[in-house]
């Protein structure tokens, strides 16, 4: 087979576009507070963002993506492709020392789900040294 044939049948078998990305989860501070944030591309979408205290999975329905299971919905809303959807809490809103885990949910063409975060605020005991 020539050179030219196998650049070609090459070419062939690549896919024309990549794959959209799926929605991606970040968890952070801003200021003293915890923000939960869910982003998806150059898009305009629906968003939103679940918690659990378990990272059990669950297929509720056919053609969903694996959701957490016993979640509950932290927020929704419009997310942009300038700053995605974002929900913030206090830290006094949320309870020291216990694992949580969070994922992000978006809805363009179909509804997408990111990987699952995870994250626990620091117990701060205080000092009674002085007592």
């Amino acid at each position: 087979m020539p050179a030219n044939s196998l650049i070609l049948a090459a070419l062939c078998a690549l896919p024309l576009s990549a794959p959209p990305a799926g929605p991606e989860l970040s968890i952070g501070f801003v200021g003293a507070d915890v923000e939960f944030r869910v982003e998806h591309g150059n898009q305009i979408f629906l968003g939103g963002i679940i918690a659990s205290l378990s990272p059990q999975l669950t297929h509720y329905l056919t053609g969903l993506p694996p959701l957490l299971s016993n979640h509950v919905v932290l927020g929704a809303g419009v997310g942009y492709p300038d700053g995605g959807f974002a929900v913030q809490f206090t830290q006094s809103q949320l309870p020291p020392g216990v694992e949580i885990y969070a994922q992000g949910v978006t809805l363009t063409k179909g509804i997408q789900a990111s990987d699952v975060g995870t994250f626990t605020l620091a117990v701060v005991m205080p000092d009674t040294a002085g007592n």
